[in-house]
Parts: structure tokens; sequence; C-alpha cells
């Protein structure tokens, strides 16, 4: 008899639906756990194989067996994911998907990294723009082209951040909590650094990260390439990523796309690039999915790499070690 495929996600909000309109692709039939039943019905009316859970009815968890499920999906909110992913090991899962940042402190990554090797589970952060299009074609791209200089923007549109859904603990770690998407995208395809140089100012000029509004520093990645970056959270401004070859500047803004400006002219064209699998679904969930299914787990961050960019979120926001 062949044993059914199962997997457990925690949490029903918007990103739980986002996931699984990729894992509805695959034969799984999922358990979806949460503390209130507000999402139940449209899992329940729109996808097959499902089972939900309130969390507060703890009972109804004992009744299954989690030690044979394929792997888990921690998708709670941010100031819960810490408390969520131990009790998901717990439970007896032993390879996890937690979302971003995974915590908040350094000091919870040590704890479950304690525990994940107590249990000999592996957990991996769910960094998905690691998986855009875009990203896997200037991967490609850099393994035959010579970069000579990259910057990066990570400007917030404060306009768009709805500070009721988030604690103060989260707001004042935005870089952690938001702009980690695309710190960790550039050091991701370029290389981490050998040398930076970060300065923060504008303390206090926002009431929801009081400790700094613009960021901007220098440095050397460890393949030589300088690079610098500015982000100035007063006014308007979005994310980016930018890089000069000796033919074309490329050019990410949205990080989803890529565009490329020539020698010849100062016309900036779209790159050729095949975008399907990011229109459809949330960008990067679909082959970040696919990937972690197949265990082809090397462009995941374990938690001992979340630690360390961590730590580069730090120098670059101003940040106490934590």
């Amino acid at each position: 008899m062949v044993k059914e495929r199962q997997i457990l996600i925690f949490g029903a909000g918007n990103m739980a639906k986002e996931y699984m309109k990729v894992i509805s692709l695959y034969e799984y039939k999922v358990v979806i756990i949460s503390n209130s039943n507000t999402n139940f019905d449209f899992f329940k009316s729109n996808y097959k194989n499902i089972s939900t859970y309130i969390k507060s009815e703890f009972e109804l968890i004992n009744q299954i067996n989690f030690s044979e499920f394929s792997f888990a999906i921690n998708c709670v909110s941010i100031e819960n994911l810490f408390e969520t992913t131990k009790i998901i090991l717990q439970l007896g899962i032993k390879k996890i998907l937690l979302e971003k940042p995974g915590s908040l402190l350094i000091s919870d990554l040590d704890k479950l990294i304690e525990i994940e090797k107590s249990k000999n589970a592996q957990i991996y952060i769910a960094l998905n723009r690691r998986f855009h299009s875009s990203t896997i074609f200037i991967k490609n791209l850099l393994k035959s082209t010579k970069v000579s200089s990259a910057s990066f923007d990570f400007t917030e549109w404060k306009k768009g951040i709805d500070l009721n859904k988030y604690n103060n603990q989260s707001l004042n770690k935005w870089l952690y909590c938001n702009s980690i998407h695309v710190i960790d995208l550039f050091f991701y395809v370029f290389g981490n650094y050998k040398e930076i140089n970060s300065t923060v100012m504008g303390v206090n000029k926002l009431n929801w990260h009081p400790s700094s509004s613009i960021f901007y520093g220098t440095g050397i990645l460890e393949n030589d390439i300088p690079f610098n970056y500015k982000s100035d959270w007063n006014g308007p401004g979005r994310w980016g990523i930018e890089f000069v070859t000796e033919e074309k500047k490329y050019i990410l803004s949205p990080l989803e796309k890529v565009q490329e400006l020539g020698l010849d002219d100062f016309i900036i064209r779209q790159s050729n690039i095949d975008y399907k699998d990011d229109e459809k679904y949330k960008p990067g969930l679909k082959k970040m999915i696919d990937a972690f299914i197949k265990n082809d787990l090397a462009e995941f961050n374990s938690l001992e790499d979340q630690k360390n960019l961590f730590k580069t979120l730090n120098k670059i926001g101003g940040y106490k070690e934590n």
C-alpha cells in the first residue's frame, strides 16, 4: 500500500493561500493549522484533500502522526514564527520551510538550531526572490560575464506599510521583516562582502522605525567588485539592483524584471526572459517549492546562513546585536 503524501501548513492567511496555489499542483494531502478559522472556508471550498484544524483544539492535532509528513511550511505572522517552529519540531516533522525572517532575534535562531540538531531535522528559510525568473537569468549571465560595479536600493514605500498589521518589535526591525528581500538578493547574486562601510542617519524621523530612516554605504565584494547602496525612507523611492559590465548596464527595478542599457544608445530595453511562473503565481514561489520538494536545497538559507544575514542587516540598519 502506497503511503499518502502529507504536508503541514501552519497559518491560514494570505501567504498560506499563495503556497496552496503551488502545492495544489502536487498530490499532497494538506493539513492547515491556525489559531482561527477565518480563512478555512476558502481552503475547503477551493482545494481538495484539505484538512483544517484550529490550534486551540489541540486534541485534533494529537490524532495525527506528523512524523510521517513530508514537510511543513510555517507562514504565520512574523512575531509568531519562532514559537510556531518550536511546535512543528515537537510534532516530529523533520523538514521545515520557514517564512522569512524566521525570527527577529539571533538568539532565537540559536535556540532553533539547538532543537533542530537534537531532532535531526532540517529548517530552511523561504527567500522566494532568489527563485525569480529574473534572478535565475542574472545568475546564469554572471557565469560568463564580468561585473565592473554594482549597487542596490532598499527604499521602502512607507505609504504602503499597514502600521496596524505589525507590532512595534517588527516595525522597529523593518530591515529584517521587509528590506531583507532586496538586501539578501543582492548578496546572494553577487557574493558576500569582504569590506563594508555603513552609515545611518535620520534618527527618530520615523516613529515606527526610530533608529534610522536614511542608509548609505560602500564596500567591496569577495570577488573584488565595488558596490554601494543608498536608501532614504523619508521620501518616495523603490527597491532596485543595478550592475555594470563592459557591454551593458542591467537594471532590476522592480526586482521581478530585468532591463538592459547598451553602449549604442540611451534606450532601456527589456531582457528576453520567460516570466510565466512569476506571473501565474507569487513571484519565485513555484520554483522555490519545486526545488524544496526535490530536495534541491543549495539555494536556501539554513538557520546558520540566516544568522549571518542578520549580522549584515544589523550593520546596514544600525541595529544592535541581539
